[in-house]
């Protein structure tokens, strides 16, 4: 998404969009995190889904600030460090993954 803006920070990561809209998400309520991809036609765009008790918050590879949380993320849990690696292939199929779960034993990626 043009004009949004991903941030971390030691609390939790937040979402700011050039129009006002956003969200904020403490580390500590994260229950789950996801990852798939969108068909956008011609290409295809990463995305994460951070599950709370009050929703999903969405980001995408697109956005400012997406290397920096991947970092924040892969720090503070525990995921296979080739997650990315393992959404982008094959090309145009969500590839849905669990790349964390509050806790529970995630099995390895294939």
């Amino acid at each position: 998404m043009r004009g949004a803006t991903i941030s971390t920070d030691e609390g939790g990561l937040s979402l700011a969009i050039s129009d006002g809209r956003g969200w904020y998400v403490a580390w500590s309520a994260i229950e789950r995190i996801e990852t798939f991809k969108r068909d956008l036609i011609t290409t295809d765009d990463v995305c994460l889904s951070f599950l709370t008790a009050t929703g999903a918050h969405v980001v995408d590879e697109e956005m400012d600030g997406w290397d920096a949380l991947c970092r924040a993320m892969s720090a503070r849990f525990a995921i296979a460090a080739d997650w990315f690696d393992v959404v982008v292939q094959p090309a145009f199929a969500t590839n849905h993954r669990v790349l964390w779960d509050g806790g529970a034993d995630v099995p390895p990626l294939p």
